[in-house]
């Protein structure tokens, strides 16, 4: 992101050949579903979540 996004969106910019990319979307509402697996990062207690987003999951 570049500059002062509007709020629930991002813009993406992306450079093609000779030109320039630019495209405007709202932030995607993702449900996350918590799982029981559990692991220690930087003495940090972490739990799994997965949720799907654009055909994809997390």
């Amino acid at each position: 992101m570049v500059g002062n996004p509007k709020r629930g969106k991002y813009t993406y910019y992306k450079q093609v050949l000779s030109s320039g990319l630019k495209y405007e979307d709202q932030v995607p509402s993702i449900k996350w579903q918590l799982n029981d697996s559990t692991k220690n990062i930087c003495e940090y207690e972490c739990k799994q979540a997965v949720g799907s987003v654009y055909g994809r999951t997390w």
